[in-house]
C-alpha cells in the first residue's frame, strides 16, 4: 500500500468513527442547550443500542426487530430516568451537581448493563449483504455509508426542528429566555424532557449503526461520551455544524496517530490535542451564543 492508500484509509477510518462521535456530541449539545445540563450519561445509551442489537440479533430476530426493540428499550430506560431521577433534580440543584448526579446515572446504567448482558463483548452482522468499497487500495466497510447518512440525516432532521418548527422555537427559548417562554405558555420542563429524549434516541442510534462494525461491552459507553463531550465543546455547542466539525477532527487525529503513532496512544495524543485546543478558545472552533442550526 503506497503513501497516498495509507492517508486515505486512515482518513475513511477517522471519518467514520468521527460521525459517531459527532451525533453523541449532538445529543449532549441539545440537552444543554435546552436544559442547561451536560448529560454524561448519553454514552450508555449508545452502549445499550450497540448491546442490544447485537444480543437480539444473535437470538434470532430479524435486522428490524432488532433495531426497533433496542431503541424503544433505550427510550423507554431514558423516559424512565428522567423521570424518577432528573425530574425534579434539574430544578433544584447546581449545574455541578447535576453533572454528578448524571455521572452517577451512567454508573448505574453500566452496572444494570453488567448484570442482565454479561461482559462478553457481542457482535453483530451488517446490515446489508454487499462487499467492502474498494478505494484504489483503500478499503471502507459496508457500513460506513450508512453511519455518514445517518449522521446527515439526523442533523437535517434536527436543523428543520429547531430552525422551523414553532417546538423547535419553544426548545430555544427555553434556554436562551426561559422566562420569556413561560410568558408564552412554553413549559419549560416539558421541553426539557423533549430534549433528553431526543438525545437519548441520538445517542442510541449511534450505537445501532456502529455495531456491525465494532464489537460492544457494557463498559464502552464511558469512551464515547467522553469523546462526544469534547467533540461538542471543541467544536462548538450552540451549533450543530460545530459538533461534527468538533467530532470529524477527533475522530481524524485518533485515526492519524492509530496509522502513523501508535494505536496505544492514539487517544491520548487526540484527547491531549484538545484539551490544549480549549485553553486557546474555550468557546470552541465555531462557539455561538445561541444555537443555531
Amino acid at each position: 500500500m503506497t503513501l497516498g492508500d495509507q492517508i486515505l484509509q486512515v482518513a475513511i477510518s477517522g471519518v467514520t468513527s468521527g460521525c459517531i462521535y459527532a451525533i453523541v456530541g449532538i445529543g449532549i449539545a441539545v440537552v444543554y442547550n435546552v436544559a442547561s445540563i451536560f448529560d454524561v450519561s448519553q454514552g450508555q445509551y449508545l452502549m445499550m443500542g450497540a448491546m442490544l442489537v447485537a444480543v437480539f440479533r444473535s437470538s434470532g430476530f430479524s435486522t428490524g426487530w432488532s433495531i426497533a426493540l433496542a431503541l424503544l428499550i433505550a427510550l423507554s430506560a431514558g423516559l424512565l430516568i428522567w423521570r424518577v431521577l432528573l425530574y425534579n433534580a434539574s430544578q433544584k440543584y447546581s449545574s455541578l451537581t447535576l453533572i454528578m448526579i448524571t455521572f452517577g446515572v451512567a454508573m448505574l446504567i453500566q452496572g444494570i448493563a453488567f448484570i442482565i448482558l454479561g461482559s462478553n463483548v457481542r457482535t453483530a452482522p451488517y446490515y446489508f449483504k454487499i462487499n467492502p468499497i474498494h478505494l484504489s487500495k483503500a478499503t471502507m466497510s459496508p457500513q460506513a455509508p450508512l453511519i455518514y447518512g445517518s449522521l446527515l440525516f439526523l442533523v437535517l432532521g434536527l436543523s428543520l426542528l429547531f430552525g422551523r418548527t414553532m417546538l423547535g422555537k419553544g426548545l430555544r427559548a427555553c434556554h436562551e429566555r426561559p422566562l420569556a417562554a413561560r410568558l408564552m405558555g412554553v413549559n419549560p420542563r416539558r421541553m426539557m424532557y423533549l430534549s433528553f429524549i431526543i438525545a437519548v434516541g441520538l445517542s442510541a442510534i449511534g450505537g445501532i449503526i456502529m455495531v456491525p462494525l465494532t464489537a460492544a461491552s457494557y463498559g464502552m459507553g464511558m469512551d464515547f461520551v467522553i469523546k462526544g463531550f469534547l467533540a461538542s465543546i471543541v467544536g462548538g455547542i450552540s451549533r450543530f455544524e460545530g459538533v461534527i466539525a468538533g467530532g470529524l477532527a477527533l475522530g481524524l487525529l485518533e485515526s492519524i496517530a492509530a496509522g502513523f503513532i501508535s494505536s496505544s496512544y492514539a487517544s491520548v495524543i487526540s484527547l491531549t490535542f484538545f484539551v490544549i485546543l480549549l485553553l486557546f478558545r474555550p468557546t470552541g472552533i465555531l462557539g455561538a451564543r445561541e444555537m443555531k442550526a
